[in-house]
C-alpha cells in the first residue's frame, strides 16, 4: 500500500511546494510543466526555498541536495509510468483539467491513484473523462505547502473505498 514515487503535474507555486514537501518526506517525486521556460522556473523556486530554509538553519547542504536530488523535472507525461500517484495541479480551468486526466488515463496504469488539487472544481466531473473514475479523488494543500502539507482529501461521487483508503494511508504515512 505505501507509495514511494508521486508524479505532480504543473510547476507554478503549487507544484513547487507539493514536489518540495514531498521529496523532502523521501519520495521520488516527477514534476512536470508544459515548457521548458516554467520548469526551469519552477526548479529555480524549488531551489530557491531550500536555500532559505538552509538560511534560517532549517535544513542543511547535505538534506537540500538529498531533497532536490529526488525531483526529476520533466515536460514529458512518460515518467509518470511507474507513479503510484499523480497530482495535478495546473490552473482552475475544468476543460484545461480534463484534457490533463485523458493523459493521465491513458499513460498511468489501472491502479495509480490520479488526484487533483482543485478546491473549486467537481472531482466527479473531473472523473468522467477517465476510464476508472473510482481511482480519481482530490488531494488538497494551501500554501506555503512544506509548512503546512496536505489539509484535506476529497473523494468524488465514484471515488472508491480502496482509492480512499490508500490516500488516507499515503497521508497517515507521510506527515
Amino acid at each position: 500500500m505505501s507509495i514511494k514515487k508521486v508524479g505532480v503535474i504543473g510547476a507554478g507555486t503549487m507544484g513547487q511546494g507539493i514536489a518540495e514537501m514531498l521529496a523532502s518526506n523521501g519520495l521520488d517525486v516527477y514534476l512536470i510543466e508544459i515548457s521548458s521556460e516554467r520548469l526551469i522556473y519552477g526548479k529555480e523556486m524549488i531551489e530557491l526555498s531550500l536555500d532559505k530554509q538552509i538560511e534560517k538553519w532549517a535544513l542543511t547542504q547535505a538534506e537540500k541536495k538529498s531533497i532536490f536530488n529526488r525531483i526529476q523535472f520533466g515536460e514529458s507525461y512518460d515518467g509518470l509510468t511507474d507513479c503510484e500517484l499523480v497530482i495535478e495541479t495546473i490552473t482552475e480551468d475544468l476543460d484545461s483539467k480534463k484534457a490533463v486526466f485523458e493523459q493521465l488515463d491513458r499513460i498511468c496504469g489501472p491502479d495509480v491513484i490520479l488526484a487533483s488539487n482543485t478546491s473549486t472544481l467537481s472531482l466527479t466531473e473531473l472523473a468522467s473523462v477517465a476510464s476508472r473514475p473510482e481511482r480519481v479523488i482530490g488531494l488538497h494543500f494551501i500554501y506555503p505547502v512544506f509548512k503546512i502539507n496536505m489539509v484535506e482529501i476529497v473523494r468524488g461521487l465514484k471515488t472508491s473505498e480502496d482509492t480512499f483508503a490508500r490516500t488516507k494511508f499515503f497521508r497517515g504515512e507521510r506527515y
